[in-house]
C-alpha cells in the first residue's frame, strides 16, 4: 500500500507543477460511464484475479458558484461469479455511491472536496461453512482535483480521493447439518463482525465537447482494504482495480 501512496503522491506533485489551466464555468450535467473492471480480490485466503466486468457508473454535477455538488453511483449489480482461489466458485453483488461538495479556488485550477462514500456487497459461498457475507461500508471522503489541460478541444482533470476510515458491520450466514432418524437437513444461523476499511482512488478524465454533450474517457484506480478491529492483522478484504472507461455527459439548463 505504501508504494502506491508514494507513487500517487509524486504524481500529484508533478501535476501541481504543471502549467495552469482554468476550470471552465460549467452548467449542471448528468452522465454515465462504462467502466471495464480489471483487478484482484483477496479475503485473506489468497488473491484471485477477477474476470473483465463492465460496470455502469452514473454521475451528476450541480454548480453553485465556486461550490459544486458532485455525485456518482453504481447501482447494485451482479451477482458476479468468479474463482475463489480454492477451487470453488463464489458470486458477489456490489454497489457504490459517493457524494461530495467541491470548492474551486480563485484561478479555478484547483478544487478540493469532502463528502461521503458508501459501498455495499453481498457474497455467496456455495461450498463453505459460511454461505453468505454482506456489509454496508460507509465513511468520510475527501479529494483534490487539478485541471491539467483546457482548450476548445476539451479538458483533462486528475482527481485523487480517499476515505481513510470507513466502518461497517459484516453479516455472515453459516450452515450446519442437523441429522436425525430421517436424515440430515441444513440449519442456518447468523453472526455479525465489525469491520474498518479504507479506500483510495485516482481518476484521470478527458472530456471532449460535442455541443450540449461531452465525450468522456480515461482511467481509474481503486485500492480498498478492510480488516476486523478485533484482529487488526486479519484481512477481511483487499480489492485492487484498474478501470478504463468511456462515457457521455449531457448539459442541462439553457
Amino acid at each position: 500500500m505504501a508504494r502506491y501512496e508514494r507513487f500517487f503522491g509524486t504524481l500529484a506533485l508533478l501535476c501541481a507543477l504543471a502549467s495552469p489551466a482554468a476550470f471552465a464555468t460549467e452548467p449542471p450535467s448528468i452522465g454515465v460511464t462504462l467502466n471495464g473492471l480489471l483487478g484482484s480480490y483477496n479475503t485473506g485466503q489468497g488473491a484471485t484475479t477477477l474476470p473483465l466486468v463492465p460496470l455502469p457508473i452514473f454521475e451528476a454535477h450541480v454548480p453553485l458558484g465556486r461550490l459544486s455538488i458532485d455525485a456518482e453511483g453504481l447501482p447494485p449489480i451482479g451477482p458476479i461469479s468468479y474463482d475463489d482461489g480454492r477451487g470453488a466458485t463464489q458470486a458477489t453483488r456490489i454497489g457504490y455511491a459517493s457524494a461530495e461538495v467541491h470548492y474551486a479556488f480563485r484561478g479555478d485550477r484547483y478544487a478540493i472536496g469532502m463528502g461521503e462514500t458508501l459501498i455495499t456487497q453481498a457474497t455467496t459461498f456455495p461450498t463453505l461453512f459460511v454461505r453468505r457475507m454482506s456489509s454496508r461500508v460507509a465513511g468520510f471522503r475527501f479529494s483534490g482535483r487539478i485541471r491539467l489541460q483546457s482548450n476548445r478541444a476539451g479538458h483533462t482533470d486528475l482527481e485523487i480521493g480517499a476515505s481513510p476510515r470507513m466502518h461497517a458491520v459484516q453479516r455472515s450466514v453459516a450452515a450446519v447439518s442437523v441429522c436425525g432418524p430421517q436424515g440430515c437437513v441444513p440449519r442456518y444461523f447468523g453472526f455479525n463482525d465489525p469491520e474498518v476499511a479504507s479506500l483510495a482512488d485516482v481518476k484521470l478524465t478527458h472530456e471532449r465537447p460535442l455541443g450540449r454533450y461531452g465525450l468522456l474517457y480515461g482511467i481509474r484506480y481503486f485500492n480498498y482494504v478492510a480488516h476486523y478491529p478485533a484482529a487488526p492483522r486479519q484481512l477481511a478484504d483487499h480489492d485492487r482495480f484498474v478501470m478504463p472507461f468511456v462515457g457521455i455527459t449531457a448539459k442541462l439548463g439553457p
